[in-house]
């Protein structure tokens, strides 16, 4: 009964930490390696006149002052790659719901095999 236990466990934890592993970045880490990466290019302004020209300049980006300038939906794609993270938690979450059924058949199943044997030895008394 326990390795039985044992091994659903094992292979519980398995179709749980294979998925996650070969998970692909999250679009938000990839957009801030990228604003990252332009902060680099840019030359650092030395005086306090041309940090605060920066500072208006994006700020006049921001839409969130300014309002949209585009007014078109964008569409943002993810990658080519196949991988989906909602199909990806739609099988995580069906093989939970699966070991979770095998072991409550494991359970219900030893429990008659005891109540059996109890009532067993009951009766050759």
């Amino acid at each position: 009964m326990r390795k039985a236990l044992s091994i659903a466990l094992i292979l519980l934890i398995a179709t749980m930490v294979v998925p996650a592993a070969q998970a692909d970045t999250p679009l938000g880490e990839r957009i801030i390696a990228q604003e990252n990466a332009k902060k680099v290019l840019q030359p650092t302004p030395r005086t306090a006149v041309p940090q605060i020209i920066a500072q208006e300049r994006g700020r006049q980006a921001d839409a969130r002052l300014f309002g949209s300038s585009n007014t078109a939906p964008v569409q943002v794609v993810g990658p080519a790659d196949g991988f989906d993270v909602g199909d990806a938690g739609i099988g995580g979450a069906s093989a939970l719901a699966l070991a979770l059924l095998a072991a409550a058949v494991l359970a219900v199943r030893s429990t008659n095999r005891r109540q059996r044997s109890a009532g067993a030895a009951s009766a050759g008394n």
